[in-house]
């Protein structure tokens, strides 16, 4: 009967033992589900989805970018005739004037020389210019660029900071103007 006793007493140790683990490991998650729901984590800042950027209001400091939405027009600022099949618009002065004004802050640059991308030459610009504010730029044909400003200094540094170059080529700085044609003008002269 002793063997009987000690066995039993053996078997009912095991099942508390594993009871007792059991118990052990739910007790140890609900300690970590509590541990962790009182503690405050930082979530990491993650993508945007291509959504969210685009459907998104821009901070403050990009209001400069709402000007590329369109502009007023009013009675008279657009006139089309027609050529015979060809229609064909004239603008009035004061539109062409509100139109300029968006472009006011912005530089046509060319690197001579070498051809760049456009994720490069972002780059070396925001090195080379450590802008304070924020700048956009756009790629036009045959190499050129536009770069938009958002402050005036940063717009005056660009155009006589000093000659700047980039992978040991010249980058050409010239004010917008708005009877640039990327197709057909030509860099033929640079101050340095």
């Amino acid at each position: 009967m002793g063997d009987e006793s000690s066995a039993a007493t053996g078997e009912d140790l095991m099942r508390e033992d594993e009871d007792d683990r059991s118990t052990k490991k739910s007790r140890m998650r609900e300690g970590v589900t509590e541990a962790s729901s009182s503690i405050d984590v930082a979530m990491p800042n993650l993508p945007k989805s291509y959504k969210d950027k685009l459907t998104a209001t821009p901070p403050e400091n990009q209001s400069w970018l709402e000007d590329d939405k369109e502009v007023p027009c009013g009675p008279g600022d657009i006139i089309v005739t027609t050529d015979g099949d060809i229609p064909s618009l004239e603008l009035s002065t004061e539109f062409e004037q509100r139109l300029a004004k968006r472009w006011e802050r912005a530089v046509i640059v060319k690197l001579m020389g070498r051809n760049i991308s456009y994720r490069v030459l972002t780059e070396k610009l925001n090195a080379i210019w450590q802008p304070k504010g924020l700048f956009k730029v756009i790629d036009l044909d045959n190499n050129f660029f536009v770069v938009k400003f958002s402050t005036d200094n940063d717009y005056l540094h660009s155009l006589v900071g000093s000659p700047w170059t980039l992978f040991r080529s010249l980058l050409c700085v010239m004010p917008w103007n708005p009877n640039f044609c990327a197709a057909t003008d030509t860099i033929d002269r640079a101050i340095v």
